[in-house]
């Protein structure tokens, strides 16, 4: 599809910082379903994203799902050249990349 529907639309429009309760909190896998992967299964499966690292995404609080899930370098280890010893899964800044369009 070239469009989302206005049910995805509205899902688009409200999906903001997540706050999972219970068992599914935190910066876990059963964290990151219930926060992002859940309430964006539909709009995942019909349009391509570029993700933003912000505030939430910090080495201590979700960072480690972060770069677990969504950033975009290659999982070789070689982005953590130099991490801390409290968080040597997480970068505190990570260069910029960029997005190659087919069609621009």
């Amino acid at each position: 599809p070239t469009q989302l529907t206005p049910d995805q639309q509205e899902q688009r429009r409200t999906f903001g910082d997540c706050t999972a309760v219970g068992a599914n909190w935190g910066d876990t896998s059963e964290g990151w379903a219930a926060d992002f992967f859940e309430p964006a299964a539909r709009l995942l499966q019909v349009a391509p994203w570029i993700v933003l690292r912000g505030n939430h995404e910090e080495c201590g609080r979700g960072g480690m799902g972060w770069f677990r899930y969504l950033d975009p370098r290659s999982a070789d280890g070689s982005v953590f050249e130099g991490a801390s010893a409290a968080y040597p899964w997480c970068m505190k800044k990570t260069p910029p990349y960029s997005v190659d369009f087919e069609n621009d």
